[in-house]
């Protein structure tokens, strides 16, 4: 019996660290939720379009608007997306100062808050937000929208592929002001990060960060060795070409080929040209003039 006793507590403790450890790495969603709703919902308990207009699509916000005499009372939306409703909690929540440079967009607002708010609120996924948020936005879509304008709202448009944003991540760290085509402004890791970080919230590809930082930097660092490749095959080249050079000039001077083609240059200026007849005091001034030649041989020797 004691045996028995012995094993259920056991067992209990095991389950309580078990749930324990579960519940130390899955999402928080309330706090998600509260997090999402301080960017997206602002003013929803008057506003039941909020979440739509705030952070539906574009289309939907705008659909929001044009009817926003019905709904909103006469009130425009735009001067409630600055406004914060009181009670939320500072850690896991946008303050104001946060949402001055929030987009006013719906579309690039719901990538910003969601990639915000898996900053504050550690271990969410994107799935989470899909699951948990994005049916809100539905609900407070459908309570201000007729059917038609729904469906012509495209309320959560089609996730990315990894493959997509490669292809944009890739057009937007090779622009000009960013790291350039061939990524000769991210040599240094933090250029390249500061750069990769905006470029991930801008094409809202979050989801694949991980996967495609791996694939930039393989990029960059592929660019990286065929410069230093490219450099050392100029260096080389111009080493070979200096070395035959010199080994041309030894040859020259250990055959006397280099003065005897320079008397022959000097003796071309000369009045008689160096005849044979006679024409030693020129074929003198012109080896004279040489002389240099046999200086330099002695210093290449």
């Amino acid at each position: 019996m004691l045996k028995i006793k012995h094993f259920a507590i056991c067992f209990l403790l095991f389950a309580l660290c078990a749930e324990s450890a579960q519940s130390a790495v899955s999402c928080n969603v309330p706090n998600l939720i509260q997090c999402l709703d301080s960017a997206c919902a602002i003013n929803i308990n008057t506003h039941p379009g909020a979440r739509c207009a705030l952070c539906g699509t574009d289309l939907a916000a705008d659909a929001v608007k044009q009817k926003s005499n019905y709904t909103f009372g006469g009130a425009d939306v735009a001067p409630q997306m600055q406004q914060l409703a009181l009670g939320r909690v500072a850690a896991i929540t946008f303050s104001e100062r946060d949402l001055r440079n929030a987009p006013s967009e719906a579309g690039k607002r719901y990538a910003w808050a969601s990639a915000e708010c898996r900053k504050k609120v550690p271990n969410c996924t994107a799935e989470d937000i899909e699951k948990n948020y994005d049916k809100l936005i539905e609900q407070s879509c459908r309570a201000v929208l007729s059917d038609n304008e729904y469906a012509a709202a495209h309320i959560r448009p089609a996730a990315k592929s990894r493959a997509a944003c490669n292809a944009e991540m890739q057009n937007y760290m090779t622009g000009n002001s960013r790291c350039g085509v061939n990524f000769i402004n991210c040599v240094e890791d933090p250029d390249f990060d500061r750069y990769f970080s905006s470029g991930i919230v801008d094409t809202k590809c979050d989801d694949f960060a991980s996967a495609l930082r791996v694939d930039m930097l393989a990029t960059r660092d592929g660019f990286v060795r065929a410069r230093a490749d490219s450099l050392d095959r100029i260096v080389t080249a111009h080493r070979e070409s200096r070395e035959a050079r010199v080994n041309a000039v030894r040859a020259g001077c250990r055959d006397g080929s280099l003065k005897a083609a320079c008397v022959a240059t000097a003796c071309n200026v000369m009045p008689n040209n160096c005849p044979e007849v006679n024409g030693g005091g020129e074929v003198s001034s012109a080896t004279l003039l040489c002389k240099y030649v046999e200086l330099a041989c002695d210093r290449v020797k």
